[in-house]
């Protein structure tokens, strides 16, 4: 009878950690899903850019600069990954800003 008792306890204590393990696994996925969802808005923010971004060993070059990130996509941490997307979209916007100066010159138009 003390040895069904103890088998149930360990069953019940296995449920236990296999639930435990569940919730980490799960926990560990959601954490790299929501990594992959910033590397896109930055890849896509890279493309607007006018960066090919297929092309890896590129990308890597680039990021690793230290003006840009200093580290690649796959280094960096989910926090540097958020505040790398608003770095690299305030980048984007400073480039089309300084195209649109360009195009426009003072004294170009004549609105008299």
């Amino acid at each position: 009878m003390i040895q069904d008792m103890q088998r149930i306890v360990n069953s019940q204590t296995k449920q236990q950690d296999d639930t435990q393990n569940l919730k980490k696994e799960l926990e560990q996925f959601k954490k790299e899903k929501e990594r992959k969802r910033w590397i896109h808005l930055i890849l896509v923010e890279m493309q607007k850019y006018s960066r090919n971004t297929t092309d890896w060993p590129a990308n890597n070059a680039f990021t690793r600069q230290k003006k840009i990130f200093g580290k690649t996509l796959g280094e960096m941490t989910l926090d540097e990954l958020i505040s790398g997307h608003r770095k690299m979209k305030s980048i984007v916007e400073k480039d089309k800003a300084d195209r649109v100066k360009n195009l426009i010159k003072p004294g170009t138009f004549n609105f008299n």
